[in-house]
């Protein structure tokens, strides 16, 4: 079998003698091949990858369809890649998770700052709950007030350090002698960064009981600019002078507010993000909602006292996720 140089008009092969004494076989393959010359690529068919320059750090072959290229992976939005010898480390910056993988809950009117490789965020705003009604000597119940609404939006194409003004809905007031005040609305609207503003707005206030007849509940409140969105439930009206209750606070959301014939009973209304304020006991204001965003109960009429005030309605909240 003859050995062929590739390549080359002249060369030669030298077998050397080994270190150490003794037999070293070299077995050539029993049909014709070729040795290949050095600095010749080998290709994919000859198990190489057809490349014959030194890699760089982080190189890997990537397919070209013929042969392997060497090349380092691009790094995407939210993703870092450092190349070592012998290494390559992947890593993610603040906006490479899912939505949802951080947040930042606020629960007082704010700015929020877009984190650094972000630039999509989900938003969700919770309104406050309305105050409850009020009554006065010789009347019905008050009524109470509305649960707030509630919205989800996704924001996309945001630039990474701009800004959004962030609003919180305070709760509304009960007033003595009157209807409950409104809830606030919370809001995400545009600060450095241009988007259409997410609102939820806050329940309404309860009716105050008038001449002997129950005071109406307030309204739920409602939305704008989501994706997803409820209204909150309505506050339940009171009863009219000797009926014996007042009316229940509504729920921030999926439940609507409801009246109790027991006026022993101290049940709250119920909702997803909290409940309406209980039906006061006879001559004592209405209780306050719980949770968030949820309404205060109506005053329950008196005997003997001045005006009795509705229950306050608790405030909202804006959660926003990246």
């Amino acid at each position: 079998m003859s050995i062929v140089l590739v390549g080359a008009t002249s060369g030669s092969v030298t077998l050397q003698e080994p270190a150490v004494a003794g037999n070293t076989v070299i077995t050539l393959p029993s049909t014709s091949g070729t040795l290949l010359q050095s600095g010749t690529a080998v290709t994919p068919a000859q198990g190489g990858i057809g490349a014959t320059a030194t890699p760089a750090n982080g190189q890997i072959p990537i397919g070209n369809g013929t042969n392997y290229t060497p090349a380092t992976i691009t790094a995407g939005t939210g993703i870092t890649v450092t190349n070592g010898s012998g290494s390559i480390t992947i890593a993610t910056t603040g906006g490479s998770e899912a939505q949802g993988g951080r947040g930042q809950v606020f629960t007082s009117s704010s700015t929020f700052t877009i984190p650094t490789g972000v630039t999509a965020l989900k938003v969700t705003c919770l309104g406050g709950g309305g105050g409850g009604g009020a009554t006065s000597y010789q009347s019905g119940g008050g009524g109470g007030g509305g649960g707030s609404g509630y919205v989800i939006q996704f924001l996309t194409g945001l630039t990474s350090g701009n800004t959004l003004s962030v609003t919180v809905g305070g709760g509304g007031s009960g007033n003595a002698g009157g209807a409950g005040n409104t809830g606030g609305t919370s809001s995400v609207s545009s600060g450095t960064q241009s988007i259409t503003t997410v609102s939820a707005s806050g329940g309404g206030g309860g009716s105050a009981a008038s001449g002997g007849g129950g005071g109406g509940g307030g309204g739920g409140g409602g939305t704008s600019g989501g994706a997803w969105s409820l209204n909150g439930g309505s506050g339940a009206s009171g009863g009219g002078n000797g009926e014996g209750f007042s009316g229940t606070g509504g729920a921030a959301t999926l439940a609507n507010g409801f009246r109790l014939q027991n006026i022993n009973a101290t049940i709250p209304g119920s909702g997803a993000f909290g409940s309406g304020g209980n039906y006061a006991v006879p001559n004592q204001g209405g209780a306050g909602g719980s949770g968030y965003g949820s309404g205060g109960g109506g005053a329950y009429f008196n005997e003997g006292i001045g005006n009795a005030a509705g229950g306050p309605g608790t405030a909202g909240f804006v959660f926003i996720e990246w």
